[in-house]
């Protein structure tokens, strides 16, 4: 589990590749991502499903990386700052390549 340097409010778990999230359990004690796998505790808080990293749409992109204006979106994979995308997809599949994730699921802690 790691939030994004750029948004700590977001946090990424890296699933195995065949396994699918089922839902978040919160109980008294504990936060858990529930998947068709395992179990992944959370710290305490409320979250937010935001996607799989591999499906997301614009909007739900968008929640995740950096917009540099102008519907400008960071190059994750370069160095270059001037190497942009014009959508929030493709700077997504970037940020998804450059961390070496293979079934990324992305969380919006809201408190």
């Amino acid at each position: 589990m790691t939030p994004l340097p750029h948004n700590p409010s977001i946090t990424v778990i890296d699933l195995p590749e065949d396994d699918k999230p089922m839902g978040i359990i919160v109980t008294d004690h504990s936060v858990v991502l529930e998947t068709e796998e395992d179990l992944y505790r959370l710290p305490p808080g409320t979250y937010k499903l935001i996607c799989l990293g591999l499906q997301a749409t614009e909007q739900e992109a968008r929640e995740i990386v950096e917009n540099l204006g102008y519907s400008m979106y960071p190059d994750y994979e370069s160095n270059n700052p001037y190497l942009m995308y014009n959508t929030a997809t493709a700077s997504l599949r970037s940020l998804i390549t450059s961390n070496g994730w293979k079934n990324p699921v992305f969380l919006r802690k809201e408190k």
